[in-house]
């Protein structure tokens, strides 16, 4: 385990665990916290974690309905694409959602004006990018480390959970 290869990986790994913290805790608080969604906005969490989810199984069926199409082209252009999905979630958050609203309730305004749909589009994003990234990395523990993919999954979630 002790290769460069992992070493690489290992900023992933990191990078995935970061934006799983994001959208599984800090995300569904600021849009229960921003009041310009209605005084009982906390509603929407729910929603919130069924795009997201939403988002996870589209990325999962669409990669492995295209996974001869996306073995040719190899992973490269799959988490190129996470890459990107991710950019705009995180840009279209950023406007979305007021600076205070991680924090607690909040009636500031945003960049722009706070979108509930939009907001929503963010949430299936950010599990679309996800998807995109984890599938990539399964794949590329199975192959790399198919002798030794125990402890290489046992190293992702470790380094995940970090």
């Amino acid at each position: 385990m002790r290769t460069s290869k992992m070493l690489i990986l290992s900023a992933t790994f990191f990078y995935t665990g970061l934006e799983l913290s994001f959208f599984s805790g800090v995300y569904g608080s600021c849009l229960g916290f921003t009041k310009s969604f209605g005084k009982d906005s906390s509603k929407f969490l729910g929603i919130n974690g069924l795009l997201i989810g939403a988002g996870e199984i589209t990325g999962g069926l669409l990669f492995s309905i295209l996974g001869k199409r996306t073995n040719k082209a190899g992973r490269d252009p799959i988490i190129l694409l996470g890459y990107l999905v991710h950019i705009a979630a995180f840009y279209t958050i950023f406007i979305n959602l007021p600076a205070n609203s991680p924090l607690g309730p909040t009636s500031e305004p945003a960049y722009i004006t706070s979108n509930l749909y939009l907001a929503f589009v963010g949430s299936f994003l950010l599990g679309f990018g996800d998807s995109c990234y984890n599938t990539q990395i399964y794949s590329i523990l199975g192959f790399v480390y198919s002798e030794d993919s125990a402890p290489a999954f046992a190293i992702f979630k470790f380094i995940q959970a970090i």
